[in-house]
């Protein structure tokens, strides 16, 4: 599965190997995604204030994810 063309810079150590931070309750593909590295799961809570990706080499989450309530 791929999620993005292109992931940003880690803003602590400038690397690109940035990956999606996914909310919610996942399903089985989703866990296996996150082992292989491919994406990060961020929990079943959501705040309204989560970051949408983790570095890979740092492990700094940033980024704003953007909720539509309703």
């Amino acid at each position: 599965m791929t999620l993005f063309k292109v992931n940003p810079k880690c803003p602590e150590c400038n690397s690109t190997n940035s990956i999606p931070i996914i909310y919610g309750l996942p399903s089985s593909e989703l866990a296996t995604e996150q082992n292989v590295g491919k994406l990060w799961l961020g929990g079943c809570c959501i705040t309204g204030n989560d970051p949408k990706w983790r570095c890979s080499k740092c492990g700094h989450h940033f980024g704003k994810e953007k909720w539509k309530h309703g």
